[in-house]
């Protein structure tokens, strides 16, 4: 006796190289992506892969930078780069508590640990 799958004929004979992976989109029922398909997969984890690395430079920038304000001294190349890469992000969060009249008392930067806190949350949705 034979034994065959439901639905398929007798003569039935899976023949399937590389090239068919990328020529089919369906396969019985296989999904097998499209080579377009694919390209775009890899073109989202590259850029997803990218926005992970910057975000995670600039926490590393913004830790970097705190650690450098616990010691007092004159300002280097370096301590001013880490302010231009790292202001434009704190900076709306900083007018926004301004404009609102919020921890203006207080004598830490907190829209400096909102940002790093947001950043973080970011990265948790995108990692």
């Amino acid at each position: 006796d034979e034994i065959r799958i439901a639905n398929t004929p007798a003569s039935f004979e899976p023949t399937l190289d590389y090239r068919d992976f990328f020529k089919r989109k369906s396969v019985g029922r296989l999904f097998v992506p499209t080579r377009r398909l694919v390209n775009l997969q890899f073109v989202l984890m590259l850029l997803q892969n990218t926005v992970v690395l910057i975000l995670t430079l600039l926490q590393l920038a913004m830790l970097v930078r705190a650690i450098m304000s616990w010691f007092p001294g004159d300002s280097n190349k370096f301590e001013d780069f880490l302010y231009a890469i790292t202001e434009p992000l704190i900076l709306p969060i900083r007018k926004l508590f301004e404009r609102f009249n919020w921890f203006q008392g207080l004598p830490i930067d907190v829209s400096f640990f909102v940002t790093y806190l947001l950043l973080s949350i970011v990265l948790v949705f995108l990692a």
